[in-house]
């Protein structure tokens, strides 16, 4: 590439061209700030002028450290045209703060898309870049903040690639990006059913051991916010369940926030599977067992929804489990520590649901001696 000649050149030859020094200009921006890397900037610019004709690729670079001298003294010496999107920085006169460049963002969209749009590139390339992260996170929710109303067209662009980020799981400072734009778009705005449950089940699927704890807080943060969510979505619920030590994390999120919606439904998408799934009646138990977790309201809640899935097994003509039987039994409710007053209603339901066990267990034994008469 040393006697290439730009002038010379044809337009295929000039486009791969600046594939490869773009490229280039993406993995030299997690070192910008070293003296090694001015030093291949001056080179290039000698070299194949990119001051001028590898603008997007040199702002891809630098914008991440737009705080800094070496940003405004890059910014000097390229070609901004007035139809640029970073032609706003032509008469800059000192380091870019964040307030100007989200106030920016909010007033020409296309700087926050191009923002992503970095982030987008760094994740397909699988380059590590920190500071880019960072700063797209900060921009992100203060410019969602600075916004009088979050439209559609904004997620639009905004979604795919904050799913990106949350799957990506070799880099858990990517996840908690994402985790931290997602739960702020949900304070500020309300999301449809599908795309919320689409959201919920990137981040429970994709979360590692070290971000359990954070990827629940999230999933509490858009339960407690987006009032449209009146049910546990099945395709969340499957990778929750294996999240370890599960009832732990919620004690500990729940000194900070309000999980109750999260827990009550949780409960209840566990009282509708557990008939099939043994292990879910043991991860009932731990989490009701629960002082922390567990309130009135919630353990109200549950005993309805036990006596109303008793009924509709028994309507389904199918039997209830022994493990389901076991869950229910009035000696694992013992184990709530509470005083009899409180619980005289919950024990009262808990009671018609033994007996509804015991009637359907002497009817099934005296069909079955009908039969073999």
């Amino acid at each position: 590439m040393k006697n290439i000649n730009r002038a010379q050149q044809t337009n295929a030859e000039n486009e791969k061209l600046d594939e490869s020094i773009n490229m280039f200009l993406r993995l030299l921006s997690p070192h910008f700030l070293d003296n090694a890397a001015g030093k291949a900037l001056e080179w290039l610019i000698r070299r194949y002028k990119i001051n001028i004709y590898n603008v997007e690729g040199i702002m891809e670079c630098i914008l991440p450290y737009h705080e800094t001298a070496q940003f405004l003294n890059m910014i000097s010496i390229l070609k901004l045209e007035e139809d640029s999107t970073w032609y706003f920085l032509k008469s800059l006169k000192a380091p870019l703060d964040r307030k100007t460049l989200v106030q920016r963002c909010v007033k020409d969209r296309a700087v926050l898309q191009k923002l992503y749009k970095m982030v987008h590139h760094s994740i397909r390339n699988q380059i590590k870049n920190t500071t880019l992260w960072i700063t797209n996170t900060l921009v992100s929710i203060q410019y969602l903040q600075a916004l009088p109303q979050i439209q559609s067209d904004i997620l639009t662009f905004m979604l795919p690639v904050l799913i990106e980020c949350a799957k990506t799981k070799k880099h858990h400072d990517l996840q908690l990006s994402a985790y931290m734009i997602i739960c702020q778009i949900c304070n500020l705005s309300n999301l449809t059913v599908n795309a919320l449950t689409g959201l919920m089940e990137v981040i429970a699927r994709y979360t590692t051991p070290d971000l359990t704890s954070q990827s629940l807080m999230a999933l509490v943060r858009i339960f407690q916010s987006q009032e449209v969510l009146t049910a546990f979505p099945k395709s969340t619920f499957e990778y929750v369940t294996k999240f370890k030590q599960l009832e732990d994390h919620l004690d500990t999120i729940s000194e900070q926030y309000n999980t109750e919606k999260f827990v009550k439904l949780f409960i209840d998408c566990l009282i509708e599977n557990v008939n099939e799934k043994q292990h879910l009646s043991f991860l009932f138990k731990k989490i009701v067992s629960s002082d922390k977790v567990i309130t009135e309201d919630i353990k109200a809640g549950f005993c309805d929804t036990l006596l109303k899935q008793v009924i509709n097994i028994h309507h389904a003509d199918k039997e209830l489990s022994d493990h389901f039987k076991n869950m229910i039994s009035f000696k694992s409710f013992h184990e709530f520590r509470i005083n009899f007053f409180f619980c005289f209603f919950p024990c009262f339901h808990i009671w018609i649901i033994l007996g509804i066990i015991r009637m359907l267990n002497f009817i099934h034994i005296y069909k079955t001696t009908l039969i073999y008469i």
